[in-house]
């Protein structure tokens, strides 16, 4: 990664990152990178000169997110590195995207066969990883079991980010200097864990709830994984958006996704000024080891995040949980 001194941002009412720095020769892996931010972010490390690997459950979508990023950010474009740019001096630094940048790649995060599966690629191609985004999640309007039998969302959220990550960290350990992106979202801090099983049932069980307590978990587990990483050359952090122009969720017709569309759609921004925020994280100086980021700023996350007991409790139950015992 070069080295860059100078400001990292720029703005009072609208803050934007200012990084000029090029990605050229690093390998990133974007779970979720079909739509959306991660679609947003796929584009933004391309442009840098990242080859980027698009983890995604539906490899049709990929392709066709795939052809959108080439149309737009690649050659056939001649304005393809003046637009979408955050800051002028960042203009110089990007590069049209080619084809053999973007590798789309089976990932469902459902199964933990495929989690399995396409972490043994990783690792046998033998390539150090150095940027890994766990970006995708779902809301799931009613309750549905994962492969593995879990609660759906659940699964996709946070079971399967964990396990990804964990599979991958040796790959991640061989880059000269890695970071971890966890997506997390501001509702972690109206999550509960729902113990002792964590596993939502019958009237327990609401399109929100649900997911409020896998983004709790997935913060808490990055709080968890920065201080097993403290004084390693791999920076684990979570980064809350805020409110997001994605199709998230508004596949459900509860009473709260009708509250939320109608508070939160006024602030919502595009994806890609969304995925600026992962960006930065990815680029910033003084990264902090494990800690919780609401959009470029640090910020506390919620209280159970910052009890050991709590973490700790998770971190047992998500090895059983996953069938994977780390020492």
């Amino acid at each position: 990664m070069e080295e860059y001194t100078g400001p990292e941002t720029k703005g009072w009412w609208r803050v934007v990152s200012c990084i000029p720095v090029k990605m050229k020769g690093k390998l990133a892996i974007v779970t979720g990178a079909n739509s959306g931010l991660g679609q947003a972010v796929t584009g933004e490390l391309a442009r840098r000169g990242a080859d980027v690997i698009m983890a995604c459950r539906d490899l049709t979508r990929a392709q066709v997110a795939k052809d959108i990023l080439l149309s737009k950010y690649g050659a056939e474009n001649p304005e393809s590195t003046k637009i979408d740019v955050a800051d002028e001096k960042i203009t110089a630094i990007l590069q049209p995207i080619g084809d053999e940048q973007l590798r789309l790649e089976q990932l469902d995060l459902s199964s933990f066969e495929s989690i399995r599966n396409f972490a043994d690629g990783i690792t046998k191609a033998g390539r150090p990883v150095d940027y890994l985004v766990n970006n995708a999640a779902l809301i799931s309007p009613i309750y549905e079991r994962s492969t593995d039998g879990h609660e759906l969302q659940f699964a996709v959220n946070y079971l399967g980010p964990v396990l990804l990550t964990e599979l991958l960290l040796p790959m991640l350990e061989k880059s000269a200097k890695a970071r971890i992106v966890n997506v997390s979202s501001m509702l972690h801090f109206l999550g509960n864990l729902y113990k002792p099983s964590l596993h939502l049932v019958g009237a327990d069980y609401g399109p929100y709830v649900a997911y409020n307590q896998s983004k709790l978990a997935l913060t808490m587990y990055t709080v968890e994984l920065g201080r097993r990483l403290e004084g390693t050359n791999v920076t684990a952090v979570c980064v809350s958006p805020g409110p997001v122009e994605t199709n998230l969720g508004h596949n459900t017709t509860s009473w709260i996704n009708k509250m939320y569309s109608t508070i939160m759609k006024p602030q919502e921004v595009k994806p890609w000024d969304a995925a600026q925020y992962i960006i930065h994280a990815l680029l910033r100086r003084n990264l902090i080891q494990g800690a919780y980021y609401d959009t470029y700023e640090r910020d506390f996350p919620d209280r159970l995040a910052m009890t050991k007991s709590e973490r700790d409790w998770l971190w047992e139950k998500t090895q059983e949980m996953i069938k994977l015992k780390v020492t």
